[in-house]
This record gives C-alpha cells, sequence and structure tokens, in this order.
C-alpha cells in the first residue's frame, strides 16, 4: 500500500487565506470518495506575532519561533508537505516573501507550497503574490509571479526528500524551544 500524502498547513497569518486555499484543495482533488481527499493538518494561529510590526516597522516580536514550532508539530503529525498560504501585504512581500518560503522549505527539509493572496481588496489593503512551490533544497520549482489567478504545478519528489532527510539528520536533532525575554 502506498504511503499516505499528508499536507501540513500553516495557517492563521490571515485566516481567509488558509481556509481559502483549503477550499481550492479540495475542489480541485479529483475525489470520487471522501477517502480520495488529500489529508491536511491544520494549525491555524491567528496570534502569529506581526510580521509587519517585525519585519518592516522593526517594533515587534520576532514571529519565526512560532512559525518554526508550527513546523515541527506539523511534521511531528506525519506531514511531509507544507502549505503557506499567505496573503503577505506588497512592502513585506516584496523584502521577504521568498526568503521566508526558502527558508522553511531548507530548515524542514521539505516540499512548501505557497499559495499567495495578489492585488488590491476592498479595505485597499495590498497583497503582494507571487505564489511559489520550493522544494527541499530550497529551490524554487514553480511560480506564480504575476497578479492574479494562477497556478503553479510541480513535482513531488518525495524520494528526494527522504534521501535528503537520511543524508542530513537535522530534524532528529534539533532541539527548539521558545522561551520568553523579559527586560
Amino acid at each position: 500500500m502506498p504511503r499516505e500524502k499528508v499536507v501540513g498547513i500553516i495557517g492563521g497569518m490571515g485566516p481567509e487565506a488558509t481556509v481559502d486555499f483549503m477550499r481550492r484543495v479540495i475542489a480541485k482533488t479529483p475525489a470520487q470518495d471522501d477517502n480520495d481527499h488529500l489529508r491536511m493538518l491544520v494549525d491555524n494561529n491567528p496570534k502569529i506575532p506581526s510580521r509587519i510590526a517585525a519585519l518592516i516597522e522593526g517594533t515587534g516580536e520576532d514571529p519565526s519561533p512560532v512559525l518554526c514550532e508550527m513546523a515541527k508539530g506539523l511534521q511531528a503529525q506525519g506531514a511531509e508537505v507544507f502549505s503557506l498560504p499567505s496573503a503577505f501585504t506588497a512592502p513585506t512581500g516584496r523584502a521577504h516573501w521568498e526568503l521566508l518560503v526558502r527558508a522553511r522549505a531548507v530548515e524542514n527539509l521539505c516540499y512548501v507550497l505557497a499559495p499567495a493572496q495578489s492585488g488590491t481588496h476592498e479595505n485597499g489593503r495590498e497583497t503582494y503574490g507571487d505564489s511559489m512551490i520550493v522544494d527541499p533544497w530550497g529551490h524554487v520549482v514553480a511560480r506564480v509571479a504575476e497578479a492574479g489567478p494562477g497556478l503553479a504545478v510541480a513535482e513531488i519528489d518525495r524520494t528526494l526528500q527522504h534521501e535528503l532527510r537520511g543524508r542530513f539528520p537535522a530534524l532528529a536533532h534539533r532541539k527548539f524551544q521558545v522561551t520568553s525575554v523579559t527586560e
């Protein structure tokens, strides 16, 4: 019996983006029965520290430790592919989106599906877009860089992923703990 495909979704940084992504995955899955759908593990945490405050304004708490813990938890539950549905603002996206997506792929030695909303929303907020798929070595293997609807498609080579994880057992060795800092 083939190994089950498990997608871990790191959500909450725009809960609507997470729900929209899940709806699209369900709609696009050629399923004859409920059992034909992908198993999706979702960590929907809207309390992740603001990336805008931390990265752009320099006034907020670093969101990286929370994101790393979310990924670690999903991986412990069996996720081999992560998705980071996002609605990054245009300035934050231009500065950090690709870097952050590629870093998540490398640190977890996994594929990252990064669907990203783009355009100007009803409230006037402009989101960056640049949806991409990144392999476990940090290479962007597919991308939809232009604004508007699009589809990024790539083959997920689970053999490559397992070979990399065997050669670089970093996941088994990491000991990451979030601690609070007081002044």
